[in-house]
C-alpha cells in the first residue's frame, strides 16, 4: 500500500468517526439523486467530500508532488472543496514579483494554513490575461479531478471563441459573465459548465 493510499484509508476512517450521513434526514434523498448523475460528475462528488475532511492535508499533499501544477496554496484549498477559484489571485501568481512576508490563513474556523503569499500585481482586465488565469486553473483543476478535462477544455474554448467574436471594449463582460458561471457552478456540484441552460438565470 502506498503513502497516498494510507492517507485516503485514514481519512475514510477519520470521517466514519466525525459523521455518520445515514443519520442526515435528506440522505435518501441525496444518495438517490448522485446515483441518477453521470459517472464522472459522481465521481467527483465523492472526490469532493473526501478531500473536504482534511483539506489542509490534501493541500499539502498536492504541493509535495513533483510535477504539480502551479497554482496558489489559498486558491488549491479552495478547489479540492470545489469553492470559487478567483482568478485575479491566480494571474497574481503566474505574474508576481515580490514576495511578502509569511502569512497565515484560517479557514471556516477549523483549517490553518500557513504560506507565503504574493504581492499583488494585476487584476484580470481583458481576453489575454483571463486565458492566462483559466488555463492555469483548468490545469490545477484536472490534476485533481482529472475526469473533468473534456467538459473544462470545451468550455475555455467556447470563451476563446466568445472572446474573439465581441469587441474588446466588451470583454469585461465576458469576464464578468465567467465569474457568475464560476460562482454557481461551485455550489451546484451537479452542473456541467458546459450546459448553457443550467445559466438561464444569469
Amino acid at each position: 500500500m502506498t503513502q497516498s493510499d494510507h492517507e485516503i484509508e485514514r481519512l475514510l476512517k477519520r470521517i466514519k468517526l466525525e459523521m455518520d450521513d445515514v443519520k442526515f434526514l435528506w440522505n435518501k434523498q441525496w444518495t438517490k439523486r448522485v446515483a441518477s448523475l453521470p459517472e464522472d460528475i459522481r465521481t467527483t462528488f465523492k472526490q469532493i467530500r473526501l478531500y473536504s475532511i482534511d483539506p489542509k492535508t490534501v493541500v499539502n499533499s498536492i504541493l509535495s508532488t513533483p510535477g504539480c501544477p502551479v497554482f496558489p496554496p489559498l486558491q488549491w484549498l479552495h478547489l479540492v472543496q470545489w469553492k470559487y477559484v478567483d482568478l485575479a489571485k491566480v494571474l497574481e501568481c503566474a505574474h508576481t514579483t515580490e514576495i511578502d512576508p509569511k502569512q497565515t490563513h484560517v479557514i471556516d474556523d477549523k483549517v490553518e494554513l500557513s504560506f507565503h503569499v504574493t504581492k499583488s500585481v494585476s487584476s484580470i482586465r481583458n481576453a489575454a490575461e483571463h486565458n492566462t488565469a483559466f488555463s492555469m486553473f483548468v490545469k490545477a483543476l484536472t490534476f485533481v479531478f482529472p475526469q473533468r478535462w473534456d467538459e473544462y477544455s470545451e468550455y475555455q474554448t467556447t470563451l476563446g471563441r466568445l472572446f474573439h467574436a465581441i469587441e474588446p471594449a466588451h470583454h469585461g463582460q465576458i469576464i464578468d459573465y465567467d465569474h457568475a458561471i464560476q460562482n454557481w457552478v461551485s455550489v451546484q456540484w451537479h452542473i456541467r459548465i458546459t450546459d448553457p441552460t443550467a445559466f438561464d438565470n444569469l
